[in-house]
Formats: C-alpha cells, structure tokens, sequence
C-alpha cells in the first residue's frame, strides 16, 4: 500500500527533504508506518501540531526505545564543559550508540500499546520498557518517602479533636 497524500505531505512538512534510513531497508514498513502516524493517528487526534510532536519526543525518550531519532537523526551539539554533570550532558551520553543500544523494542511497545486499548477498565498509566519501568518505580519510591516524611507536618494542620465530655447518664458530648 503505498503511501497516502496525506501521509507523505504531513512528513515532509514535518522533516522537510528527509529519507529515513528504514525507507532504504524496509520501504513497505515505511509505507505502512508512514500511513499510520502521518495521516490515520492525524484523523483521530485535536493535538496542535508542536504538543503532538512534544508528546512524541517526550514518550520516546521516556521509554529507552531504539529509534531513528535516537540512533539516527538527532542532531546535538557538542557538550560544553560548562554543563558538565547535568541533565543535558546524561541526555546526549544516552543518544550515543557507543554507550549501547536501548533495551526497548519499539514493536513490542506499539503491540503492548495497542493490546492495552483492549484492557477493562483501561489503564492510566503504561510504562514500557525495564528501564524506564526501574526508573519510574524508583522515583515513585523517593516521592512516597519524602511524602512519609512530612506525615507530623500533615497532621499538624488537623482542627484540634474535642475534648470529650461525659454526662451524668453516661453519654458523651
């Protein structure tokens, strides 16, 4: 099937002149990714066009999976040692094939995706991958505990309890 109108004017505005590198390998794959997130997704979706692509970019990285930005097309600039140590500098190491390749399958996470769709009641949250699923559960744990700690803070804000009171015919007030 080839590629839709839609399909291939809504990727070239996106990436204007670019050819993936799956188009060479894998055209019929292409073709059908191609019609699926450039022209069906686009249907059924009210996103604007920069909190669609954030949210991409967001869910990709978050889920440690090999894809063509991260191995492929993600242009960065050279580390500064000025940002030595931040988050800027962990995020290009992890787009470096040379520190490994991610653990995510981008298939099995579109297939764990869709399967979801078919859960009752569905779920609110999905977490693909290992290492985002040990990345997520730690800093869940971190956020219980600092919540743990401020339990005296919390309760410190109560209304005071009555005092309570006992009548002469043994109830109390």
């Amino acid at each position: 099937m080839p590629c839709s109108e839609t399909a291939r004017a809504n990727h070239e505005a996106l990436f204007p002149g670019h050819v993936s590198t799956w188009q060479v390998t894998d055209p019929e794959l292409i073709e059908v990714f191609d019609n699926f997130a450039f022209d069906e997704v686009w249907r059924h979706s009210d996103l604007d066009l920069r909190t669609r692509l954030m949210t991409q970019l967001a869910a990709l990285i978050a889920s440690h999976a090999v894809t063509e930005f991260r191995y492929g097309s993600a242009r960065i600039a050279h580390p500064l040692p000025a940002y030595d140590n931040n988050p800027a500098h962990a995020f290009q190491a992890m787009l470096d094939p040379a520190n490994g390749l991610a653990p995510g399958d981008p298939a099995r996470m579109a297939t764990a995706i869709i399967e979801s769709t078919d859960t009752d009641p569905a779920p609110l949250c999905i977490v693909l991958g290992s290492g985002a699923f040990t990345s997520t559960i730690d800093t869940l744990h971190n956020r219980i505990a600092a919540l743990e700690a401020q339990t005296d803070l919390a309760a410190s804000t109560d209304y005071p309890l009555p005092i309570a009171t006992h009548r002469s015919d043994g109830s109390s007030t």
